[in-house]
């Protein structure tokens, strides 16, 4: 049989890579329409079924092994088995495949107890493999979740300092925790100190950081050091209650030229989040706000501004109400279009619809394809917000300023 065309055999394994183990796999084709900076997670049953694929023949198994090994997270605790292990990667031509690594980084058992040095052999030997990922975009460095996090933070600073120090100049993609600790005010927060992490901190255009956002003071000092970033993703932890957002997020004197901002899994108030949306409206393009829960003010407010004031390639919303409203949330989605024009709940599913409308416009403008599926297809079918309200009420909110809720304490 005549081997596949090379072509062919690389859009088998682009779709096996693209298999997903759930059900939001419809918004990461839409973000990779867009080039939003790339998930760094392969499902389980992509990794399986590359496996298989590599043992078809050499060409499968060249370009399943870019596919497999493009993104690798060390989920090791630094035992014995961990320098071999990653020594014998970075001497392999499959090094050259590599474009993201993750460290997650776990306590080490060590008889009844658990310690979280960084062993000294690792420390030192991280320096001398590291350079021969020569493609390396990305890092990733999380620590240990749980009652150790803020001890396995401290491993963090040795890593980070260890790729700072290398020749690795394609690097701009870094995610970091943050929390109440102080090691990114230690290792960022000397701005007018030329430092190989300050030097890092300024190629960095892809930021993600995740943790207990309740001390902002890292949070800040980190984005005011990196002043090229593009995206910036802000998580709460994945592992505990949604994080609360109590202070402003700030950028440094120059706001960076923002294009993609993803904020998941947190707490913040109205005028909080439309602070931070002011302040890189210029640029910003692409928005998703998943899973906020609001401390202050109103979605009616937040969704209004982002419908005035920014000129979106796409937008992606889910939000998480108090218990009380959650059961008049469901019952409203049955009932859509036939609510009464003051209820201010169900009228934040017309200014969403307006939302995508004018999102679509954009994308037309900017000579970008349609974002066609069945979810965006149901919000282009609201009914506008101008049609739901009284013409009164319309205007009196169009009339808001960005911090209209600045002082208020309503939901």
């Amino acid at each position: 049989m005549d081997r596949l065309p090379t072509e062919l055999i690389d859009r088998i394994v682009y779709y096996v890579e693209s298999f997903s183990d759930y059900n939001g796999s419809h918004i990461c084709s839409l973000r990779e329409l867009d080039n939003w900076p790339a998930s760094h997670n392969i499902s389980r049953q992509a990794q399986r079924a590359l496996a298989v694929l590599r043992l078809v023949d050499k060409a499968f198994c060249r370009s399943a092994s870019r596919a497999l090994f493009r993104y690798i997270t060390i989920r090791r605790d630094f035992g014995p088995t961990f320098l071999p292990w990653f020594e014998v990667l970075a001497s392999s031509e499959y090094a050259l495949y590599v474009r993201s690594i993750t460290f997650e980084l776990r306590p080490m058992p060590r008889e009844r107890l658990r310690y979280v040095q960084l062993p000294e052999e690792v420390a030192n030997r991280l320096p001398s493999l590291l350079p021969k990922f020569e493609n390396l975009k990305s890092v990733h460095i999380w620590p240990f979740g749980g009652d150790r996090q803020e001890k396995t933070i401290t491993m963090v600073a040795p890593i980070l300092n260890s790729i700072a120090n290398l020749p690795l100049h394609n690097l701009t993609e870094l995610g970091l925790m943050v929390g109440g600790t102080p090691y990114l005010h230690d290792l960022f927060g000397k701005l007018n100190h030329d430092t190989p992490v300050t030097q890092l901190a300024q190629r960095i255009q892809n930021l993600h950081v995740i943790g207990d956002l309740n001390n902002m003071t890292g949070l800040n000092v980190l984005l005011k050091s990196t002043p090229n970033l593009c995206s910036l993703t802000i998580e709460g932890s994945w592992l505990t209650t949604k994080r609360l957002v109590h202070r402003k997020i700030t950028f440094g004197q120059t706001t960076p030229p923002l294009r993609f901002l993803d904020l998941a899994e947190i707490k913040i108030s109205s005028n909080h989040l439309l602070a931070l949306l002011e302040e890189c409206k210029g640029s910003l393009r692409f928005l998703s706000l998943k899973a906020i829960e609001l401390t202050a003010g109103s979605w009616m407010h937040i969704l209004s501004q982002i419908n005035k004031n920014l000129n979106l390639y796409m937008f992606l919303l889910t939000y998480d109400e108090p218990e009380e409203k959650e059961e008049e949330h469901w019952d409203l989605k049955e009932k859509l279009g036939l609510f009464h024009w003051l209820d201010e709940f169900k009228i934040t599913w017309c200014v969403h619809g307006d939302i995508q409308r004018q999102v679509s416009a954009n994308r037309l403008a900017a000579g970008l394809g349609p974002l066609s599926n069945a979810m965006m297809d149901e919000y282009l079918s609201r009914p506008s917000l101008k049609s739901a309200m009284l013409e009164k009420d319309y205007q009196l909110l169009m009339s808001r300023s960005w911090d209209f809720e600045k002082h208020q304490n309503q939901w």
